[in-house]
């Protein structure tokens, strides 16, 4: 797959995670685009699939703030979980092994980044 093609899914990945904090369509694109230093036009761009090719380092910014922007997720899951240590929960066997499956995935795909 192109560059261009993999970039709609990142941009697409990091609106709906700035829009799971309260954010708007244009002001979550805004907030990506002011932190990966491109403008809000690019990213528009970008997810409407008007891009042919993309320039290396405008992708290589998105892949950074994409590889940020999931270890805040995991960091998150790992304090949810570690709260419901602490509050002495009883856990879900079936969503425990689902968890597992899910970091034994995870830790695959980052397997497959570094090479």
């Amino acid at each position: 797959m192109s560059a261009a093609y993999d970039a709609i899914g990142i941009v697409t990945r990091l609106e709906r995670a700035a829009m799971r904090d309260g954010a708007k369509p244009p002001q979550a694109r805004e907030a990506i685009a002011r932190k990966i230093g491109v403008s809000p036009g690019t990213l528009q761009s970008i997810r409407r699939g008007r891009v042919k090719r993309l320039a290396h380092d405008i992708f290589q910014k998105l892949s950074a703030a994409m590889a940020r922007q999931l270890g805040r997720e995991i960091e998150a899951a790992a304090h949810e979980l570690a709260i419901l240590r602490a509050a002495g929960a009883r856990m879900d066997a079936a969503a425990l092994v689902t968890a597992d499956e899910a970091v034994a995935r995870a830790r695959k795909a980052i397997e497959r980044a570094r090479q």
